[in-house]
């Protein structure tokens, strides 16, 4: 599998240019070129011998779906047919990377309607509301002890068709994402990622996440921890803005999503 990586960049001085670099390391030697599309306001030096870069100064034109864009078209343009999207923090352990591009692979050679791969993300910086620490951490080991075998939890598929999927750690198909017209710039940031999905699904293409493979991920900063409240994340104005304009758009797009919408506008907002 030729393979590329779209990697959406803003303001990385935030988690240091060094740490970037390692992220990058944790991947590129499965990808032949590495797209680092920039959305920051100045242009950034990432010059490093150690990797085959192609640098795209962006200024956010058309938010993340427009960098993801110019990733793909250049991409495109290059010959590739799969490119991988990333965000600058998130980062694979070696096993964990080579896992997926077998599943991958493997996965392609039969079943060609698939044109979305996803891992399973773990949240390296996301704190757990405190009735999940209880349950996993002490209900459920001291239910094992005692059960033994006869304590069965319920198995987890291995590989799982979706119906949307984050875009960090995608494996997207190029031929597809130019199918579908690529991502909605339109949505700007929020959403982006279930759109393409969605519209991949309207044309019987298939999204498929391998639970046995682990991407990590760190999320934005997140509000203080209450009792009776969940623990969000902290989002600027114009993030929320967007999380809840493009809810009710793609409400009205695809309305056999309604209720999924109608849930995380509750969630975001009146929880």
């Amino acid at each position: 599998m030729k393979l590329a990586a779209v990697v959406v960049l803003y303001e990385p001085e935030k988690i240091g240019i060094e740490k970037i670099f390692a992220n990058l390391e944790s991947y590129c030697s499965y990808c032949e070129k590495i797209y680092l599309v920039d959305n920051s306001a100045k242009e950034h030096d990432f010059n490093n011998k150690n990797f085959n870069l192609v640098y795209i100064f962006n200024q956010n034109k058309g938010g993340i779906a427009g960098a993801q864009n110019k990733g793909c078209e250049q991409a495109l343009k290059d010959g590739f047919e799969w490119v991988m999207t990333m965000d600058q923090d998130s980062y694979f352990d070696k096993k964990e990377i080579k896992n997926y591009i077998n599943l991958v692979e493997q996965f392609i050679k039969k079943d060609e309607s698939a044109s979305s791969f996803a891992p399973h993300i773990l949240a390296v910086n996301k704190r757990v509301f405190w009735t999940k620490q209880i349950r996993f951490k002490i209900l459920s080991p001291l239910k094992r002890k005692i059960l033994g075998k006869r304590y069965c939890p319920n198995k987890v598929k291995e590989i799982e068709e979706k119906e949307r999927v984050i875009a960090s750690g995608n494996i997207i198909n190029l031929i597809s994402w130019k199918m579908v017209k690529g991502f909605d710039e339109y949505l700007f940031i929020s959403e982006v990622d279930y759109d393409f999905c969605y519209k991949l699904r309207k044309i019987n293409k298939k999204i498929i996440m391998f639970n046995t493979v682990y991407l990590k991920q760190y999320f934005g900063e997140t509000q203080p921890f209450t009792l009776l409240k969940k623990y969000h994340p902290k989002y600027s104005d114009i993030r929320l803005y967007y999380t809840f304009r493009n809810a009710f758009i793609e409400k009205k797009r695809f309305p056999e999503y309604k209720s999924f919408y109608n849930n995380l506008i509750k969630e975001f907002y009146w929880d």
